[in-house]
């Protein structure tokens, strides 16, 4: 089993009373999973949806920092890397 199918990882990940989780909270699971590509898929979505304000300050992306499409959100975002 992977990481990401243990329970509590499906079970945060889940919906809850026909909500989705915002695409920054599941971004934020595949980030403490080291999921790089899911956690990047999310914050794609919430770009979409214009909610990514704290990527820029919360240092639980940091593990995210290095790789160059942070770099291209960030710019995308009118922000720079």
């Amino acid at each position: 089993m992977s990481t990401i199918d243990s329970p509590g990882i499906r079970y945060a990940i889940s919906t809850k009373n026909g909500f989705d989780s915002p695409a920054l909270h599941r971004a934020l699971i595949y980030v403490g999973v080291v999921e790089k590509d899911q956690a990047f898929e999310w914050l794609e979505k919430g770009f979409e949806e214009r909610n990514l304000s704290q990527i820029t300050v919360n240092s639980v992306y940091d593990p995210l920092r290095s790789d160059p499409r942070f770099a291209d959100l960030l710019r995308r975002m009118n922000l720079q890397p």
